[in-house]
């Protein structure tokens, strides 16, 4: 099977807000996606797929096809990456989403203690403010 022809908008990481269009090809080499740009540019396509923001395939069947062979060639590689993931990485995983928790819980405290302190100085103030007018009436 030859390369499918292929297109697509992307945002590079280090510059968000410009979105490019690019053309290309598509082939299997080796098991592995490439994307070609032109005749001296190339890419593995995975590490591409950060920066898409639309793809279109342009021979539909044959774009499919190569996805399809792509993911049969790499299924099993995924398999052998799931079943050989260390149980040690989860771990950290589960510690930083605490730690992201734990200061949405400390902001949250934090805020709801703001509130308390500025309703409390409110309070104070009008207090002032009455015994001020009291004040002024004796005068």
């Amino acid at each position: 099977m030859g390369p499918a022809p292929f297109s697509f908008d992307f945002r590079p990481a280090q510059n968000s807000r410009v979105a490019s269009h690019v053309c290309g090809l598509l082939p299997i080499e080796d098991g592995n996606l490439t994307a070609y740009f032109g005749c001296e540019h190339q890419m593995d396509f995975v590490s591409l797929r950060q920066s898409m923001v639309c793809l279109t395939p342009r021979g539909i069947s044959d774009f499919l096809r190569a996805f399809e062979e792509a993911g049969g060639a790499l299924r099993a590689e995924w398999t052998v990456l799931e079943a050989t993931e260390s149980a040690p990485c989860n771990p950290p995983e589960s510690a930083c989403a605490k730690l992201v928790d734990d200061n949405l819980q400390v902001r949250q405290n934090a805020n709801g203690q703001l509130c308390v302190m500025q309703r409390q100085l409110a309070h104070v103030q009008g207090i002032i403010a009455q015994e001020a007018a009291q004040l002024g009436g004796y005068a």
